[in-house]
């Protein structure tokens, strides 16, 4: 089980400017409840550690239909210009070869540019867009392939 301080502290550093920039607050404990909640339901997490902490994860929720909801990719301010992103989509791609879902989806925040852009380099597709936030698909089998460039280092463990 994930350590929820981590979580929710990295959310924090990571989402309240982009939750600000579009008129809302980031509430920490609403985040912990939240994460709790999802993880009673099923969701599925994996991190990525430096020095005993979580410096990035990535939180999916399995659907019905085979399907993958992208809940949460955080990656630490001081992390994101190296390796872990890489190494994330790594162990996604680990992950989807094992599960293979039929589709996953995922809601970016539309001030969250960062999140658009790599969405968009993936090869989501837009398929909804509301007053906050943009929903984006895209087949498994397809993710899986376009992750296949991004190969972990022998060198992490």
């Amino acid at each position: 089980m994930e350590n929820i301080d981590e979580l929710v502290a990295l959310d924090r550093l990571n989402m309240a400017p982009v939750i600000e920039q579009a008129g809302g607050t980031f509430d920490p404990e609403v985040r912990r409840r939240n994460l709790l909640l999802e993880m009673e339901k099923g969701a599925v997490f994996f991190s990525i550690q430096r020095s005993g902490k979580i410096i990035a994860y990535l939180q999916y929720m399995p659907e019905p239909n085979d399907m993958w909801n992208i809940m949460s990719i955080q990656i630490h301010p001081a992390y994101q210009k190296g390796f872990v992103l890489r190494d994330l989509l790594s162990e996604a791609r680990r992950r989807l070869q094992i599960d293979a879902p039929s589709a996953i989806r995922s809601s970016v925040h539309f001030t969250n540019q960062v999140s658009l852009r790599l969405h968009r380099k993936l090869g989501f597709m837009k398929i909804e867009e509301d007053a906050d936030r943009v929903l984006f698909v895209i087949d498994g089998k397809t993710l899986c392939e376009r992750l296949a460039r991004f190969k972990k280092r022998k060198t992490d463990g």
